[in-house]
């Protein structure tokens, strides 16, 4: 919470009233959206509703990274509702059975249970596919690079066949030529 405050259960205006005003609560983009200065205690007006502005939030992402945040408007819900928890995955079934026994007890209607790795697929599953994609062609442009600087040092030492041979001749050691032809190809400046 950047200003202002929550949404407190009991309190006028928090609650969803027709007709009257409500209690909404703005993050950063919608109010640089609006253009208002400062939003707290801003009345503003819906075709059917209005909502004075009870307190500003950061921006999150709500979506995947790569969509631009865009304004939203919290308003107070009494109908819905979503609970996150954290569950072991020692004994999964019967956790999700538990917890269905256990909204049945408050709702008539039976949860519907997502979990956050199918989230995180579903929004990151591209991005991920994306990456593997570029490592692939990541190593393959640094094997083909490798493949043709052993063809130039092949060229190179073809070249210079006979030098190398009149060097071993010489008592050249296997050292000195390695330098002599990687020399051209390592800058040691």
């Amino acid at each position: 919470m950047l200003e202002g405050r929550f949404f407190k259960k009991g309190r006028a205006g928090d609650q969803r009233h027709k007709g009257l005003i409500s209690n909404v609560i703005l993050n950063e983009a919608a109010v640089k959206a609006i253009g208002l200065e400062n939003p707290i205690g801003t009345l503003t007006k819906n075709t059917n509703s209005n909502y004075r502005v009870i307190g500003v939030i950061k921006d999150f992402h709500l979506n995947s990274v790569d969509i631009p945040i865009e304004p939203m408007c919290f308003v107070p819900a009494v109908h819905k509702f979503k609970v996150i928890a954290k569950i072991s995955s020692k004994d999964l079934t019967s956790t999700l059975e538990y917890v269905r026994t256990e909204v049945a007890r408050f709702r008539s209607e039976q949860p519907k249970i997502t979990f956050l790795d199918d989230i995180y697929i579903e929004r990151y599953g591209d991005d991920d596919n994306f990456a593997s994609l570029i490592g692939y062609f990541t190593a393959l442009a640094i094997l083909i690079a490798c493949l043709g600087l052993l063809g130039v040092a092949t060229h190179a030492i073809k070249l210079r066949i006979k030098e190398i041979g009149i060097r071993k001749t010489m008592g050249a050691s296997s050292l000195q030529i390695l330098k002599l032809i990687t020399a051209p190809f390592i800058n040691t400046r």
